[in-house]
């Protein structure tokens, strides 16, 4: 499977994510057709989405959510600027939506477009067609910003009704607060203290909804790895309709259906909504293709503590591969939610019509 990803670039001689990187394209001169990251932030979600780790049978670094998927950098954020968090308006306009087309004609399975701002009708024009042409498109929440003045709604590209928004939680499992709010808000992952690669084959923690938003990007790619022909509209339904609820009971703004549950999603039965067939949303698994010789899913990787020693397994990592196990210690009791067989959502606040 292939995740196409607009963000700042990836390094893909990473030891834990060599072969696991397509050159794609940049928006930038020096940009190496993605393959340079000056702000390490696309590096890091690589990390989580398809890191397989490295040495001895894979038993050190990251091991992402995807471990046999590839992702295609497109690189629209360059180095000579001083912002601090990856916003729209950083890079141009104009090169996020042309790398949102691209990637889109790249037939990638999963798009993650981990930033937010204001965008524009080019630019759901842009998400339209890659979603027109199956593609099952991931973003975050976004976060909410130091300054108590600053403008704190979800925007773009969450607000776009074919995009699948995910909000942050923290290390107890419960709402991130810097999470941004909203009734776009769909499900939650992990935004806290999340440990990643780093360009220059480091690691490094991080916060945010990118983290979140990279998560479910990797439980999307297994997801169209076990049916490579569901639409995205199913899969959005299937990994919402099994999401582990969070804080009051049913959907809510904070975390939306709750936590992602990979397991569930991938072998749950849930209910069909209205004008599908069950076959569309619970078909048999497709028979899947033999796992890569360098990744042992028997073991997880270890991860390295931010001093780059040995350390143990933050809480909320996912090890998928050939078999899945789900490590989401804050998601043991679960409370199921119910709502109507539709896979119409509610309009959220700001979408374009």
């Amino acid at each position: 499977m292939r995740i196409g990803m607009v963000d700042s670039g990836v390094d893909p001689d990473h030891p834990d994510l060599v072969g696991n990187v397509e050159a794609g394209r940049s928006s930038w001169s020096g940009g190496e057709d993605g393959l340079v990251d000056p702000w390490q932030h696309g590096t890091s979600m690589a990390g989580l989405m398809v890191g397989h780790g490295h040495g001895a049978d894979g038993s050190e670094g990251i091991l992402g959510v995807a471990p046999e998927a590839t992702v295609v950098s497109a690189s629209v954020y360059p180095p000579d600027h001083d912002q601090e968090s990856l916003e729209s308006d950083v890079a141009t306009e104009q090169a996020i939506v042309q790398s949102i087309r691209w990637l889109a004609d790249q037939d990638v399975d999963v798009m993650l477009l981990a930033y937010s701002g204001p965008g524009s009708q080019e630019q759901r024009e842009a998400v339209e067609y890659a979603a027109d042409k199956g593609i099952t498109i991931i973003t975050g929440t976004g976060n909410l910003s130091d300054d108590t003045f600053a403008f704190s709604a979800i925007s773009d590209p969450a607000r776009f009704k074919q995009t699948t928004v995910v909000a942050g939680t923290n290390e107890a499992g419960e709402h991130w607060d810097r999470s941004k709010v909203g009734r776009e808000a769909m499900l939650a992952a992990p935004a806290e203290n999340i440990l990643s690669t780093i360009p220059g084959g480091g690691y490094e923690y991080s916060h945010g909804t990118s983290n979140s938003a990279a998560i479910v990007a990797g439980v999307a790619a297994l997801m169209k790895a076990q049916w490579p022909d569901m639409p995205w509209e199913i899969i959005q339904w299937r990994i919402t309709e099994t999401a582990r609820d969070l804080g009051a009971k049913g959907v809510d703004q904070e975390t939306g259906f709750g936590m992602v549950d990979p397991v569930a999603a991938l072998t749950e039965t849930v209910q069909v909504p209205d004008h599908r067939t069950d076959e569309e949303v619970n078909p048999d698994p497709y028979p899947r293709a033999e796992s890569n010789d360098h990744i042992d899913t028997t073991e997880p990787a270890t991860t390295l503590t931010s001093s780059g020693g040995s350390g143990p397994s933050p809480w909320w990592i996912v090890i998928a591969g050939a078999a899945i196990v789900v490590l989401l210690a804050t998601v043991a009791i679960v409370i199921r939610k119910t709502r109507a067989p539709t896979l119409e959502r509610t309009p959220r606040s700001g979408e374009h019509p």
